[in-house]
Order: C-alpha cells, then structure tokens, then sequence
C-alpha cells in the first residue's frame, strides 16, 4: 500500500536508489549534493554511467555484473511489453533491454520528479478553454508539462480532467496516481495500441471536461482527438514534431491541425491570387486551436490560430502571428518573462552576430571547461566523431538554453528561421555548414576551440578513421543484418567505437587477441 505522504523528491529519489549496488548509491549520495541525478545506466559486462544534468557523467571502475542486473529486475517487478517498469507512488522509469532469448541486458533506470513552474509561460492560455497540442523533440520535457497542466486544470480551474495514461509516466506508477496530478483522475492503458479506444472510453463512460493525452502518434488517435474535440471537451496532448509544419506534413498527424488536400483553381483564381492552378487547402478546422512548439526547457513558440497558421504554411509561408516566449533567470535569482509578440518573422530581434563569442569560448577551453554544443538539423554522430577525433573538451545537449554553441544546417537557419532569432535572443553564438559532414564540421568546431598560442587543435587520424568505419558499419548493418567485423584497432579507438555504436543502439564484442583484437557488430 502506497504511502500518501510520501510524495517528496528526496523520498521518491531514495526508493531508487534502494535498487541500486551499493557502489552506485554511494557515489550518487555524494555527487547529488552538487548536481542533479538525471539517470543511471547499467548494461551487462560495461562500466555503470551514473548521467547528471548539464550533461555531465561519472563512470564507475567495475562493470556490471548478471547479478545486479537480476537485483533490480526481480524488486522492480513485471516489465510492460514496452520493457518499461516503475517504481509504486514514484514517477521513476526503468527501461530494459533485452538480448535475442528475451533476457535483460542493460536498464536505464531514469529519475522522475515533480515539478511547478514548468508552464508559468503558458498558463495564461489555459484559461481560454481551448484544446492544446503541444509539440517537441523526445527529452524536452512534455511529460512533465503536461502533468503540471493537469494539475491545474483540476485543482486551480476546478475542472472534471482524465488522464489518458499509457505508461504510467503521468500518474506515476502504482493503482493510486501521485500526487502530482491533484484531483485529476487517471485511466491506465494496458495496451499501447488500444490508446484510441480508452480516449473514446474515457469521453463516454466518465463526463470529463478535459482529457489529457501524451503522445498522439497515430491515425486511430488523431481520429480519437478529433471525435473527442467535436464533443466540446478540451484536449491537451503532446506529439513528436519539430514545429507546427513537420505536423502538417506528417500524413499521421495532419488532421490534428486540420488535414490538407489538393484543390484545382480555375485560371482566373490562379491569377488573382498569383498562385499555380493546382494548390493545397485546409480540408477542416483543427482539432487543437492552440499549438505550442517546446523549443527549450525556458523557450516556446505558440501558434493562437492554428488554422490562419496552417493556411500560411500550405500557401509556401511562415505563420505571420506566431508569438516567441522566454523566460530567464536574472542574476538576483528572480524569474522574469520576456515575451515577444509576433517576433518569430519580423525584425523585432536583434540578429547582428554575437560579437564577443569567440572569446568567450577561448576561455572556456582555456580553462577546460566542456563547451556545451547543441546541433540543430546536424548529425549528432558527425558532431561526436569530430570531439572525439580531435580529443575536444566538448559536450552535446538536448536544449537550447543549455548551449553556448548552435550548429545548423544552412537551410534551416536562414535570417528569418526560428532557431537563428532564438540564438540571438538568447546570446549563443550561431554557426552553420552547407553540409553534414566531418570535415566542414571539424572546420567549425576547431576553428572556435583554440589554445592559448592560436595553435589549431590536431586530429588522431587512426581515431577518425576508427569512427568513420563505424559509421559505414551502421549503414551496411540497416541493409543486411548480420555481424560485421572492424579492422583492428588500439584499446582507445576500439572504446570510442563502442561508445559510437551504443549511442545508435547497437550491441558489440570484443574479439582476437594483441595486435588483432577489433569489434565484432552483434546487432
């Protein structure tokens, strides 16, 4: 039976770290003083990687043993047919992975907490009574909006809410929700392809006036959204997309914003409207009036008029009143919002180049403190070779705030794109490349991170090559799926290789012996 004051972060964090070897929990105890517990990593026969925030990550000494593995499966109970598990009256969330015979090999055991002020940017347009469809990137927080939105509807705006709750990554896990989510009630979803039908469920059975969803992805759900829409009960859901036009674009998706189809103008219309004969329209009003673009943990892009703005898109432009909002932490440690009013695509924003960011990021190798990059439409793999070939003091991150660094592919950081203004506004230094690959990427980041004498930083070539084989690996192994040997490397190059492989999701061993030994791609 759940404890019902147990509802702190501090409580919570300790039912964790009760499954955890000993070692771990030590180090977790002493380093949580000073950062953040993000989440730990635990793959069979690998170092343990205990992740903090801001990117930062402590490798243990002593790898992973059967045993611990067996540990916490066996006290964190049945995994879902997602291997996803939590822990009873916490918003915790271990994921599994499993070899061939079904057996867990590695768990990322990834902390949950609760937290307020996650909307304070939008929490104005919760009192319009209007259905929300917020968008982003897995990572950026839209769980964690969309509890608090919960919460408040139900408790601050004395609404009936129900929570669509597909893995108990809402509620909590547990047949009592948390209390994160206040009065709101919560639907468990046994199955995740039966989400449709619980939504409709929830509108029929219970009398809710708000339903809240997370994670719309496809078309049975969209149709769901849009009956439940049509029956005058609010929906707030979250969907996987870089911005209001990737959603409209995505045949999945499209009727959530109102659909689009292929309509023949006569040649006078063509004219008048200085457009071709054949165009596309909005086949329907959307089924969400609110669309908000989560560009960071402190940086939203709201669209008020989703259907004036998906006309915009179909017509070849840019919606016209979509409004930036940020918000910041002053130096006297009081939060205060800045919110720019149709600021996205007109000249409201200074878009002169950071002038002083190349010192800046002098100092900052200077001193080895990591430069925090954060790529935009470039590869993340690309990004990591050129760290690891040139042995940079270099980081990826998630989240724009995070970074000192934007690089961008050149087309989707022209003058008027939404990730140059918000580089701007937010002082980051903005680099682009005509093209992903190493070597212009090298060009840029080398070229920023210079030592103390302009000396320009060089590269290990048996590192870059070690990599780039990887790469071509990859590619090979998503047309034919058999194991694939790499050439022999050094115990340096070969780590990297295994790194490289792990952060694209595939498995590897180590085989030969001396000079001979290489990786061997398992799958």
């Amino acid at each position: 039976m759940p404890n019902p004051n147990l509802n702190s972060n501090s409580d919570e964090l300790e039912l964790l770290l009760q499954l955890l070897p000993n070692r771990i929990k030590q180090i977790i105890s002493a380093e949580n003083k000073q950062s953040i517990l993000l989440e730990v990593v635990l793959d069979l026969g690998r170092y343990p990687e205990i992740r903090f925030t801001k990117g930062s990550s402590i490798f243990l000494d002593e790898v992973v043993s059967r045993e611990e593995i067996d540990f916490i499966c066996h006290n964190v109970g049945g995994f879902s047919s997602e291997n996803r598990a939590g822990i009873e009256s916490t918003l915790h969330r271990i994921s599994g992975i499993r070899n061939r015979k079904s057996e867990i090999i590695g768990l990322t055991c990834r902390v949950g907490r609760t937290l307020s002020g996650t909307v304070e940017l939008i929490k104005d347009l919760l009192q319009k009574n209007k259905s929300i469809l917020l968008l982003g990137p897995p990572g950026c927080g839209k769980t964690t909006k969309l509890r608090e939105i919960a919460q408040i509807f139900a408790d601050d705006l004395k609404k009936r809410v129900i929570i669509i709750d597909t893995s108990n990554e809402i509620g909590g896990d547990g047949d009592i929700p948390h209390p994160s989510i206040g009065k709101a009630r919560r639907m468990p979803v046994i199955d995740s392809l039966e989400q449709h039908k619980v939504m409709i469920e929830a509108v029929e059975n219970h009398t809710p006036e708000v339903i809240v969803v997370d994670e719309i992805s496809t078309p049975e759900e969209a149709l769901a959204a849009q009956t439940i829409a049509e029956r005058g009960v609010i929906l707030v859901a979250t969907a996987h997309g870089r911005d209001l036009e990737s959603i409209v674009q995505n045949p999945s998706l499209s009727i959530l914003v109102g659909g689009s189809q292929a309509v023949t103008l006569s040649d006078e219309e063509a004219k008048r409207r200085k457009t071709q004969k054949s165009i596309l329209e909005r086949c329907k009003d959307a089924t969400f009036e609110i669309v908000i673009e989560i560009i960071s943990q402190n940086s939203v892009v709201v669209h008020k008029n989703v259907n004036e703005a998906v006309d915009q898109i179909l017509r070849g432009g840019t919606p016209l009143r979509s409004e930036l909002r940020h918000s910041h932490i002053e130096d006297n440690n009081k939060k205060s919002n800045l919110n720019i009013n149709n600021s996205l695509f007109n000249n409201q924003i200074n878009t002169e180049p950071n002038k002083a960011s190349g010192q800046i990021y002098e100092s900052k190798y200077n001193t080895q403190k990591p430069l925090h990059i954060y790529p935009y439409a470039v590869s993340h793999n690309q990004i990591y070779m050129v760290i690891k070939a040139l042995n940079l003091p270099a980081v990826l991150v998630d989240t724009v705030d995070e970074a000192d660094l934007v690089i961008a592919l050149e087309d989707y950081a022209q003058p008027r794109a939404k990730i140059r203004k918000l580089a701007n506004l937010l002082n980051i230094q903005l680099e682009t490349i005509q093209n992903n690959n190493f070597h212009e990427l090298k060009g840029i980041i080398a070229g920023i991170m210079k030592t103390e004498n302009e000396t320009e930083l060089k590269s290990d070539i048996d590192l870059q090559m070690g990599l780039e084989e990887v790469m071509k690996a990859i590619e090979s192994l998503r047309v034919i799926n058999k194991p694939i040997e790499l050439a022999p490397r050094k115990a340096s190059v070969r780590s990297a290789q295994t790194d490289l492989l792990l952060r694209n999701g595939f498995q590897s061993e180590i085989i030969g012996e001396g000079d001979e030994q290489r990786i061997k791609i398992i799958g």
